[in-house]
């Protein structure tokens, strides 16, 4: 299982969540994985690449094979992709290891120039997953009638979230200015903790939120967000991290 790595050049997507009905996004996804194929940088999906929680195996089995076709295309140009377990996907935990053209590992520890970057879905971080991982797992499959229904449903749930985390409050170590808007702050304490253990930059996944969080000592948070609203992506470039927005 290879989970400290050396890349100069990686390219990290977050919760794509193909089979989805509200991901409608794989043409982009297509023009994106071959441009940076074609540029020689290697690829990590930050978990729930297939929503296999929320979805049937006759959508999965639509909205993946032109996916999986460019994803050899890094295998046969000597590149490696990367695929981290999520929540969504969990189930791939079965399969840690080589899986075709895919190196699937539970997290990723990257060194890259002179910079250290911990890549993690974030999931386990969670303190509705980790605390309450029935209840979790019971909303998530009452949503899915909801979302076939209707998929815009989802942006109610984003909207719900916003409300809900700005109430929170913070702990004295992280700024309630310094935090992704609408996300849990716990993920920005998080990082702050694997930043202290060594990490520049700290990438998580799961919450959907596209942000970055500067912390002192050149140290960097950051989430691509989710390819269900909106087609974001990290770039890392010998060591230097910059959350960017396809195309561009």
């Amino acid at each position: 299982m290879k989970i400290n790595v050396r890349h100069d050049r990686l390219i990290v997507i977050s919760d794509l969540h193909l089979g989805n009905p509200f991901c409608k996004i794989k043409q982009e996804l297509i023009d994106l994985l071959r441009f940076y194929c074609d540029k020689g940088y290697d690829l990590c999906i930050n978990g729930a690449g297939i929503d296999i929680a929320q979805t049937s195996f006759l959508a999965i089995s639509k909205a993946t094979p032109a996916i999986f076709r460019e994803l050899n295309r890094y295998k046969y140009k000597g590149q490696v992709v990367y695929y981290v377990v999520g929540n969504h996907d969990i189930i791939l935990e079965n399969f840690i290891g080589e899986w075709g053209a895919i190196e699937v590992v539970p997290f990723l520890n990257l060194s890259s120039g002179n910079q250290r970057v911990k890549i993690d879905h974030g999931h386990l971080y969670d303190p509705d997953f980790i605390n309450r991982p029935v209840l979790y797992e019971l909303i998530t499959m009452i949503a899915r009638p909801f979302l076939f229904f209707s998929p815009n449903l989802y942006n109610l749930w984003i909207f719900f979230e916003k409300i809900r985390f700005s109430w929170k409050p913070y702990k004295k170590s992280i700024d309630a200015d310094n935090v992704i808007k609408g996300e849990n702050r716990v993920f920005a304490e998080y990082a702050e903790y694997l930043m202290k253990r060594g990490f520049d930059t700290v990438i998580f996944g799961h919450t959907h939120k596209k942000g970055t969080v500067k912390f002192g000592g050149n140290k960097t948070y950051m989430n691509p967000g989710s390819w269900m609203n909106g087609t974001s992506y990290v770039k890392i470039d010998n060591g230097e991290c910059v959350l960017k927005t396809w195309p561009s």
